[in-house]
């Protein structure tokens, strides 16, 4: 909005029709320009990684000791805005 009064302060557009009052009257009527305040939005912190390791116990461990027990983990985040 202030790039706006400024040309038309300076009277840069020929046969402008649109008055410094006009630009007020519009940003009263709109508020803000939102998608440039969409663009400055942060995103907030993730959350932090927790490690859950658990103790298997040696009897399993001796039985199953030619077994190989692989893990592969997916997560899919959604971001709603």
């Amino acid at each position: 909005m202030e790039d706006l009064k400024k040309i038309i302060k300076m009277n840069s557009v020929q046969d402008c029709l649109v008055t410094i009052k006009d630009s007020k009257l519009a940003e009263a009527i709109y508020g803000p320009d939102v998608p440039s305040f969409k663009g400055m939005v942060m995103r907030g912190h993730p959350s932090p990684v927790v490690e859950d390791i658990v103790e298997i116990p040696a009897e399993l461990v001796f039985r199953q000791h030619q077994v190989d027990l692989c893990i592969d983990t997916f997560m899919l985040t959604v971001y709603h805005s």
